[in-house]
């Protein structure tokens, strides 16, 4: 619970930043999606705006973050749950989306499947995330902020770029995405399609 509140707080705190600077990628790969879209850990909620064109349904572990977007007003379903476990029908989904998730959920590839799982032939899976740094002293300087990180579930020194590249998805469209300020986290943004 404490841990909860922790990661509400930072992002309440670095989340206009943050948003600011990754809007641009957002308006780029996430304006397009139609359909029925999944979006894991809404968190604050920040995508919806983007999303405003899609059938979309939150899945957000956290309560502190599920009372804050209730608060808001949600334009679909929100269910409460794990993304390791995602409460979905198979192919029941045209797109999944997540922004800064995939660092902290428990098991990235058992996520990484459900994702597939729930995609239906032709879905895509749009991320933003951060990850591992290529650079040795800057990998290094993650490693000393995992005590900290983990504070707040995140997990710095994932690979995670190269974890949905080995997924299984039939196409993966992937660009490094430079936030300033944030060189010790850099972060990509893509696209997986299912076909």
């Amino acid at each position: 619970m404490i841990m909860e509140r922790l990661a509400a707080h930072t992002m309440r705190a670095a989340g206009p930043y943050l948003e600011k600077q990754l809007a641009p990628a957002k308006r780029r790969w996430l304006l397009p999606l139609r359909g029925d879209v999944l979006e894991l850990g809404p968190g604050l909620g920040t995508n919806l705006p983007y999303l405003a064109q899609t059938q979309w349904t939150g899945l957000e572990p956290s309560a502190a973050m599920r009372d804050a977007l209730r608060a808001r007003g949600v334009p679909g379903s929100l269910l409460d749950g794990a993304a390791e476990c995602i409460p979905l029908a198979d192919a029941s989904c045209d797109a999944v989306v997540a922004t800064l998730v995939l660092c902290s959920v428990d098991d990235p590839r058992r996520v990484l499947a459900e994702i597939r799982r729930v995609l239906r032939p032709g879905g895509v899976f749009v991320y933003i995330e951060h990850v591992a740094a290529a650079r040795a002293g800057l990998r290094a300087a993650q490693h000393l902020l995992r005590p900290v990180c983990s504070l707040i579930g995140c997990h710095p020194v994932r690979d995670t770029g190269q974890t949905i590249a080995q997924a299984g998805f039939a196409c993966v469209e992937q660009e490094a995405y430079p936030v300033p300020g944030m060189a010790i986290l850099p972060h990509i943004v893509g696209k997986a399609s299912q076909t």
